[in-house]
């Protein structure tokens, strides 16, 4: 799940604990962290991909689509973010969207 091309080396230690967190499923303070990231690197790809997958995992999947789009954004070969929104557009029935997004 990791993708830090780019990232400033700053942020990458508080990136690793952010995903370390939400694998626990500590949202509040993944989400915490993420937005302490983008207050210093508002281009971070890792910040908004992790920010998708937490909200995702709420079920707000076309809120998950706008964060992977953010991250895609600020890192187009983010492959993790395509295959999430992915799956995000599949929960939404967005089979095409999903198909083609899949495929990038």
């Amino acid at each position: 799940m990791q993708n830090f091309q780019g990232e400033q080396t700053g942020s990458v230690p508080r990136l690793v604990k952010a995903a370390g967190l939400l694998a626990r499923r500590e949202y509040r303070a993944a989400h915490a962290l993420c937005l302490e990231v983008l207050a210093d690197d508002p281009e971070s790809a890792e910040a908004y991909f992790l920010l998708g997958v937490l909200t995702a995992d709420h079920g707000n999947h076309a809120k998950a689509i706008e964060l992977f789009d953010r991250a895609l954004t600020n890192n187009p070969a983010h492959a993790a973010a395509l295959a999430q929104k992915a799956r995000s557009l599949m929960a939404r029935l967005e089979r095409d969207r999903a198909v083609e997004t899949a495929d990038a």
